[in-house]
């Protein structure tokens, strides 16, 4: 049978009342030779533009997982995310999750009047299947 899409995904609302999720600064710098910037005062926030909800795994659904999961993604200058890591998981989702972040979209990050791309925390609520 095909996984279940997580119908209860919900955000606490930084920076925005309808996403599903929200962000926040990292807190921590990681500039590299490919100008990835730790989130920081005068940029602006990144907004949900589209998002498709994580599907539960078999699993997850078995067990009822609920509650916060956290994964630090560069937001490209284009909006897309890469390289998210799990930094707080959730049992049986981790990989749910980071497929599901793969195809969200955000509006860039702008920096000096420029599109940057940047280190954020996306917070991802699962409020059951």
């Amino acid at each position: 049978p095909q996984p279940a899409a997580a119908s209860g995904v919900t955000g606490t609302g930084l920076g925005t009342s309808t996403a599903a999720v929200s962000g926040k600064p990292s807190g921590t710098s990681t500039s590299t030779s490919t100008s990835v910037l730790a989130f920081s005062d005068g940029m602006t926030r990144p907004k949900l533009v589209d998002m498709t909800p994580p599907e539960y795994t078999r699993e997850a659904r078995e067990a009822d997982v609920k509650g916060l999961f956290l994964a630090k993604c560069v937001i490209t200058t284009a909006g897309s995310l890469q390289n998210c890591r799990v930094v707080k998981g959730l049992p049986h989702m981790d990989q749910a999750v980071l497929s599901a972040l793969a195809r969200w979209r955000y509006t860039p990050v702008i920096y000096q009047g420029k599109p940057v791309a940047v280190d954020y925390v996306i917070q991802v609520r699962l409020a059951g299947p």
